[in-house]
């Protein structure tokens, strides 16, 4: 007895499902994408922010020494980092102009903001 099988694709003897040809392919990209050679490294910038202090909200614990910890890591792995804690609404805006300032000509930009969204 004899099955037709339908989509799939004879390589070499293996079979591929139509699902695994385009897993392949997608590998394919990412690895073209990884060994991609330029000369010069893409600028990484990261603003990173940790409000813990607030007039009607009271006091957190952990967000300045969240950001504090996430500041060192990237900046151990590359990135120009921006950072500010407890900061008010005239310095977060100050802080957010300089990192679109940053920004330019930068390859790779991140943002982390740890506390309440409260001003």
């Amino acid at each position: 007895m004899r099955f037709k099988s339908v989509g799939v694709a004879r390589v070499h003897g293996t079979m591929i499902l139509p699902m695994g040809r385009l897993a392949i392919l997608a590998w394919a990209f990412l690895g073209l994408l990884l060994l991609r050679a330029d000369a010069e490294p893409a600028r990484r910038v990261a603003l990173v922010i940790g409000n813990g202090t607030y007039a009607e909200a009271g006091t957190l614990a952990n967000p300045v020494n969240d950001a504090l910890d996430i500041a060192d890591k990237l900046r151990s792995i590359g990135f120009e980092v921006i950072e500010g804690n407890d900061l008010g609404k005239r310095a977060l805006e100050r802080s957010i102009g300089e990192f679109s300032d940053a920004l330019e000509g930068a390859g790779v930009g991140l943002f982390y903001y740890a506390g309440h969204g409260l001003m």
